[in-house]
């Protein structure tokens, strides 16, 4: 329990110098920190670390900012066309694999109806339902997955 209010607290902390706390929250902390060592120690460290962030500061040239920008940008289409070919070849392997699977588990499942006197348009109803469609959607979703989540770079 004691652990859990240090984590608190630390959390607290990280928060309200990146952004802020509502009054309640502060208060709690406020509170916390003037009974424990620790918690206040870690919170002045923090916020040390932050003010000597704050007092570097630096010059960036427009140019390599530009050509940095250009390279990541490059990467990142690059990165895109091995994910869309991924997502092609995926696609055709379910493809492949659903007609070869298909073409083992057919007679395998008619050989069942017949056992158990089951009438043709029942037994190939559910082998549709329940072997085609699921790996049919799948190779869909993967060849059709940027149009359906919306992603875009």
């Amino acid at each position: 329990m004691h652990g859990e209010l240090h984590e608190k607290a630390r959390r607290l902390w990280d928060r309200s110098l990146a952004e802020g706390l509502a009054r309640e929250e502060e208060l709690w902390l406020d509170g916390h920190a003037a009974e424990c060592a620790e918690c206040r120690e870690y919170g002045e460290l923090s916020q040390r670390a932050i003010q000597a962030l704050d007092s570097l500061s630096f010059e960036v040239d427009g140019a390599a900012a530009a050509r940095v920008e250009s390279v990541v940008r490059q990467r990142a289409m690059e990165m895109k066309s091995v994910e869309d070919r991924r997502a092609r070849v995926g696609a055709a392997a379910a493809i492949v694999l659903t007609i070869a699977g298909t073409r083992l588990a057919w007679p395998a499942a008619a050989w069942l109806a017949g056992q158990w006197h089951l009438p043709a348009p029942a037994w190939e109803m559910a082998f549709g339902t329940f072997w085609l469609a699921p790996s049919v959607l799948f190779g869909l979703v993967m060849l059709f997955r940027e149009r359906l989540t919306g992603e875009t770079i």
